[in-house]
């Protein structure tokens, strides 16, 4: 698990660069942000950073959006993803 604190540059370059050595070894990552929510239908969560893109792009492998959901006070969770892009 990586964790970078997103206001930190630092942390995100630190964060960038153990991704790329993941990524290069053959391995896939998922990235969560964490304790974020939104009720309002097509709003971002939070600002989304770019540098995990520019490296997907750069090292060409594919981001697959996905979004995890659940009914408050079900046990259950769904997963769905969302339109593959490179």
């Amino acid at each position: 698990m990586i964790y970078v604190d997103q206001v930190n540059e630092e942390s995100r370059k630190s964060a960038i660069s153990k991704m790329k050595q993941i990524l290069e070894s053959g391995s896939n990552i998922m990235l969560f942000l964490e304790g974020s929510y939104n009720n309002t239908e097509n709003q971002l969560v939070t600002l989304l950073f770019s540098s995990p893109w520019l490296l997907s792009s750069s090292l060409e492998i594919e981001v697959v959006p996905f979004i995890t959901f659940y009914d408050f006070g079900s046990n259950e969770i769904w997963i769905r993803a969302g339109i593959r892009a490179i």
